[in-house]
């Protein structure tokens, strides 16, 4: 059974390096702790009014190399 893919990169995702973006919804790697492999695809920061951790992918934080980021939500 295949798992999920990232958003960002294509490349399959495992629970322990997986989050979910809040703009658009889609899993990419994300690193829960520091460790030398695989590269984030995406960052996380603190919401300074609601104090959550909010995710971003690079596709909708405009960081993917090549890409353009989208015009609304959901790419």
């Amino acid at each position: 059974m295949e798992g999920p893919f990232c958003v960002v990169c294509g490349g399959p995702l495992a629970a322990e390096t997986t989050a979910y973006c809040n703009g658009c919804g889609q899993p990419f790697h994300f690193r829960h702790q520091e460790a030398p492999e695989p590269e984030d695809c995406g960052q996380a920061w603190l919401h300074l009014q609601y104090l959550t951790l909010e995710f971003g992918c690079n596709l909708c934080l405009g960081r993917a190399p090549g890409l353009e980021p989208p015009v609304g939500l959901g790419h």
